[in-house]
């Protein structure tokens, strides 16, 4: 995570108006009251990097970015009441070393007390394949869905939208979801419902792939997630070169201990050497005291 004093003059600038413009168009909109998190609020205030990757998307212009961002925060506040998070505002579908689609995967939380069926749709359903669309996602559970880009589609990508459809349930299965989805719109029962863009991403290793043995946790675009992600490879970072130091000081410890059997088997040796000297000499000088007393 880049601190201030790491940041361009053009990216601290960038912030500065972000914040200002924020800040100035906050207190002139009686609409946004309730519709942004005061933790956000604060969030916006104290840290860079956050709306920094907002900023870097659309290449530092604040126009572009911060309307985008204002959607963020109330997506945000209204899903965080409702304890569903998703951390992507856009998806990135990338081509996979080894995968003949290109994929992207969103990761569902949901971090409230209720269990929570969701629903995805996509504006040509011909066009992608998703892994689940529907599904109940239990109070503390996550929900990983894999997204695939049929092939022959890239060149219309940027057109498609896809629609994350969510409300609290009592159901075991997500079987009658458009029923309950019909009968929360029509009586104005608690329901959610969020769009996500679409474009094209760029190859991804294999190892670094987000459907790799399963895991989803690879590859994740959102800004929370980068920044775990950053702490993280800063941990690897870390942790290789104590294991570095470490894998210096076995090799120093054997060569001194090889260095160490060697002079040890020196001094026996010498020490042998020694002792038979000694006996030769003890043995000449006996028979020599023995041919004396002959004479």
């Amino acid at each position: 995570m880049a601190s201030t004093a790491e940041l361009s003059e053009p990216e601290r600038q960038a912030l500065a108006d972000l914040r200002k413009r924020f800040q100035s168009e906050y207190e002139a909109t009686a609409s946004w009251t309730g519709k942004i998190a005061q933790s956000d609020i604060v969030r916006l205030k104290s840290q860079d990097w956050w709306p920094l990757k907002f900023l870097q998307r659309y290449d530092l212009d604040v126009d572009i970015a911060f309307p985008v961002f204002i959607e963020c925060l109330k997506w945000r506040n209204e899903f965080s009441r409702y304890g569903l998070l998703i951390p992507k505002e856009e998806l990135s579908l990338r081509t996979v070393v080894g995968e003949s689609d290109r994929v992207e995967v969103v990761v569902v939380r949901n971090t409230g007390a209720k269990n929570v069926m969701f629903k995805i749709k996509t504006t040509s359903p011909e066009k992608f394949r998703v892994r689940p669309s529907s599904g109940i996602i239990h109070a503390g559970d996550t929900a990983v869905v894999r997204l695939y880009l049929q092939p022959g589609y890239q060149e219309t990508i940027g057109r498609e939208k896809f629609l994350v459809m969510a409300l609290e349930t009592d159901e075991s299965t997500a079987d009658n979801f458009a029923a309950l989805w019909k009968d929360a719109t029509e009586k104005n029962k608690s329901h959610f419902e969020h769009r996500l863009r679409c474009r094209v991403g760029d190859l991804i290793a294999t190892n670094a792939s987000p459907i790799a043995n399963g895991s989803a946790h690879k590859q994740l675009s959102g800004a929370p997630f980068s920044h775990q992600m950053e702490e993280l490879a800063e941990q690897v970072r870390n942790v290789r070169n104590e294991n570095r130091i470490l894998l210096l000081l076995l090799v120093l410890v054997l060569v001194m201990m090889f260095a160490l059997l060697l002079y040890q088997r020196s001094a026996y040796y010498s020490l042998t050497h020694l002792y038979e000297d000694a006996i030769s000499s003890h043995t000449l000088l006996q028979n020599n005291s023995t041919s004396r007393a002959e004479l």
